[in-house]
């Protein structure tokens, strides 16, 4: 894989528990892909740790929810009147550690697999039937 970048959100709605979302994109490399890059966006569910001994200052989690890759090159097949979709659907999981420097600011370190069913990027690999990666982050957080 390349360089991604993207952008997201998420809101603390009971105890720990968040709902988010975010879209990106990988392929940033122009020199191999010859800008043909391939978007990723997910919908997720998480839960937040707040150890007495840390509270305030990190919190462990773990996520996990829906992904959809779309673009350049992500069809599983023959769609409608013979046209090629440009999406497919999967799954992501992982975790990480907001680590807050204040009160309402701080870094998140975060790693995800995403994974599918599907035959996605077969102009570039064409005997692969599944694609699949790992997704490490760095974020900026707001509490």
């Amino acid at each position: 894989m390349t360089p991604a970048a993207g952008f997201g959100g998420e809101v603390y709605v009971f105890k720990g528990l968040g709902i988010g979302a975010e879209v990106g994109v990988a392929g940033l490399d122009i020199r191999g892909n010859r800008n043909k890059m391939t978007g990723v966006g997910s919908a997720d569910l998480s839960y937040h740790f707040f150890p007495k001994k840390i509270r305030g200052n990190a919190a462990p989690f773990v996520a996990g929810g829906y992904t959809v890759f779309f673009g350049h090159n992500t069809h599983t097949g023959t769609g409608l009147w013979g046209h090629k979709p440009l999406m497919t659907q999967g799954f992501n999981v992982g975790g990480g550690i907001d680590v807050f420097a204040s009160k309402h600011v701080g870094v998140r370190f975060d790693v995800r697999y995403h994974g599918h069913g599907g035959r996605i990027l077969n102009y570039i690999y064409p005997d692969l039937d599944q694609f699949s990666f790992v997704a490490v982050r760095v974020a900026l957080t707001f509490w």
